[in-house]
């Protein structure tokens, strides 16, 4: 019945298309959602690190972490789009959005974090020439979370081609950040995206759960 409802006033309000998010043990909400023309489109694992519990490792570093500064917003830009272009996310598998679209979203979306609406401090990797060659935007999830403390997380981040090393250094020292603040640092990727993964596990990040990811067409 909720579902329903949610449907028929996104469809009154002219709401062309919807996104829903179920853990992986909701078998029965999945059901609900494709027999109302949901289609799965991702499915995400969740990686934390807890303060005192869960120090981040000190991984191998590649470049040098700072907090960005203004004049890094065109690398940043630059990274986004090329790290972005055709991604084999849940807007580029969706058939009802042009994938030139899709694109534009990821830049977007770096924008926001470089305005400060969609994070709070955004680290990069410098290499030894002062290039910018990755960097992390990060906020705060939620303002306390079931366990009693703040999350952070849920930013995008990107690193250049030819430096896809750096970003484990950039989740440590992310890590490292969330827990002076006293807050939980979290990570999602793609359960297919290995490569992230193990990122996350040489960092000492521990995977905690899973999600679907679906949509719908209202148009």
């Amino acid at each position: 019945a909720a579902l329903d409802a949610t449907i028929a006033a996104a469809r009154a309000g002219g709401i062309q298309h919807l996104t829903a998010r179920v853990d992986v043990a909701d078998l029965a909400t999945m059901g609900a959602l494709e027999a109302r023309g949901f289609r799965t489109m991702d499915a995400l694992v969740t990686y934390i690190m807890r303060p005192v519990k869960d120090p981040p490792v000190d991984v191998r570093t590649v470049g040098t972490i700072r907090e960005s500064r203004p004049e890094d917003g065109a690398a940043i830009l630059s990274i986004t789009e090329e790290a972005y272009r055709g991604y084999r996310g849940r807007f580029h598998l969706d058939p009802h959005l042009p994938s030139d679209r899709a694109d534009a979203l990821y830049l977007e979306w770096a924008r926001q974090c470089l305005a400060g609406t969609m994070a709070d401090i955004i680290l990069v990797s410098e290499n030894s020439d002062g290039e910018v060659i990755g960097y992390l935007a990060y906020r705060r999830r939620q303002p306390m979370s079931s366990v009693g403390m703040p999350i952070f997380g849920g930013g995008l981040g990107a690193c250049r081609r030819d430096s896809p090393g750096a970003y484990a250094s950039l989740i440590r020292d992310a890590t490292i950040w969330s827990h002076a603040r006293g807050g939980m640092g979290e990570y999602q990727t793609q359960n297919y995206n290995f490569a992230v993964i193990r990122v996350y596990e040489a960092a000492g990040a521990h995977y905690v759960r899973a999600e679907y990811t679906l949509h719908a067409w209202l148009g």
